[in-house]
């Protein structure tokens, strides 16, 4: 596969365009996952105590998973526009599991390598 750097530079900078865009004028929601690197999944809230909450609700524009714990070391973040998100999980194909304080919250358990297809 060939590269040209003029080409190159252009779509470097505007990747770096889109992401100091969304940092500046977007809403992002930051959650941190330290099972991720034990289970290979991240978890997805979308009910506490019965009521909506998590991805249900959100407004944030975007969604921040920050992969921790032995493998990621905090070192990985995966940025996905949260319509995207919800669209994504909503299929019914994702396990719902209890978590949280008390376990009164219900979750979406996602393999992480589905979120990078």
């Amino acid at each position: 596969m060939n590269y040209c750097f003029d080409l190159d530079l252009k779509d470097g900078l505007e990747g770096e365009s889109l992401l100091a865009s969304i940092f500046k004028d977007k809403k992002v929601e930051v959650k941190r996952d330290f099972m991720v690197s034990d289970t290979g999944n991240i978890v997805i809230e979308f009910q506490y105590k019965g009521r909506p909450s998590g991805i249900s609700i959100t407004e944030a524009d975007y969604w921040a998973f920050v992969l921790d714990g032995a493998r990621y070391e905090g070192k990985v973040i995966l940025l996905v526009e949260t319509k995207k998100l919800q669209d994504f999980i909503s299929n019914g194909r994702y396990m719902i599991v209890n978590g949280g304080d008390n376990c009164e919250s219900k979750m979406y358990l996602v393999p992480v390598k589905d979120l990078l297809r």
